[in-house]
């Protein structure tokens, strides 16, 4: 006779760790469409209202995550929103300067004006 195993359960806290969370927040919500690169729903979000240059818990804007994933429609739109480009981490660095650390920097060159040039450093405002 053969045997037949049933397949192991999923433990309790496997399946809890893998569930995604849900947003608390609509800044949470924004902080994480950023970090996503979904388009529609920052749209949404800064149509209804939310600031552009909110913080998450490590004090980086969703500008700042944006940059550092890629996302060049997402971060217009917050620079359009008046999300503080030039506003810096507890560490001192700048949007831009993400976007340059994660090799990103030609596709986020436009959000400077025309004419100005990159340096070492970002002014701050």
């Amino acid at each position: 006779m053969a045997v037949v195993s049933k397949p192991a359960a999923k433990s309790r806290t496997s399946s809890l760790a893998d569930a995604p969370r849900q947003p608390v927040s609509p800044t949470e919500a924004l902080l994480e469409a950023a970090t996503r690169g979904d388009v529609e729903t920052v749209k949404l979000l800064l149509e209804a209202g939310v600031r552009a240059d909110v913080r998450n818990a490590n004090g980086l804007t969703a500008l700042m995550l944006a940059a550092r994933a890629g996302h060049g429609e997402i971060a217009m739109l917050l620079i359009n929103a008046n999300a503080d480009i030039n506003g810096a981490d507890p560490h001192g660095i700048t949007p831009l300067m993400i976007a340059a650390g994660a090799g990103h920097l030609v596709s986020c060159a436009h959000w400077l004006p025309p004419g100005q040039i990159l340096s070492r450093t970002t002014p701050r405002v």
